[in-house]
């Protein structure tokens, strides 16, 4: 008895973060999409992650990835791509995932760092648990 009440409670848990996740990754995409304002130095913690999150939508393979989604769904489906960790401690960049919306859940597709200073983008390999810069990455992602 007390078994299925647990197995519930976590398909509960595992729904509501769902919802919270697609809530989040959702508003992080319309506010990707806003205009940019154009300054070495950004005034606020919203308009720096903004940019960074800019950077990451323009790179070229996340481009392609979009532009694939959208034409294998009919345009149902879609890219996401938000700051996954900031920086804290030890860690001086920003952590920003790639998501692809595949009609069941999400599935993160790229992982890059991100300098806030001079918004140099690195790739970081989650299998390999290694980081390049893009181009080494670029040259290993054509393959």
């Amino acid at each position: 008895m007390e078994l299925n009440v647990m197995m519930k409670i976590r398909k509960i848990r595992s729904k509501l973060f769902a919802v919270l996740l697609l809530t989040v990754l959702s508003l992080t995409t319309v506010y990707a999409q806003q205009p940019i304002i154009n300054s070495k130095s950004p005034d606020n913690k919203a308009e720096l992650e903004l940019k960074i999150i800019d950077k990451i939508n323009h790179l070229s393979e996340v481009k392609r990835l979009q532009d694939e989604v959208k034409k294998n769904s009919g345009g149902k489906r879609r890219v996401f791509t938000a700051i996954y960790q900031r920086p804290a401690g030890d860690i001086k960049d920003y952590w920003v995932r790639v998501w692809q919306d595949n009609g069941e859940c999400y599935v993160g597709i790229f992982n890059f760092y991100v300098d806030p200073g001079s918004f140099e983008i690195k790739y970081f390999d989650a299998d390999t648990d290694k980081i390049m810069d893009l181009k080494k990455w670029r040259k290993q992602y054509k393959k």
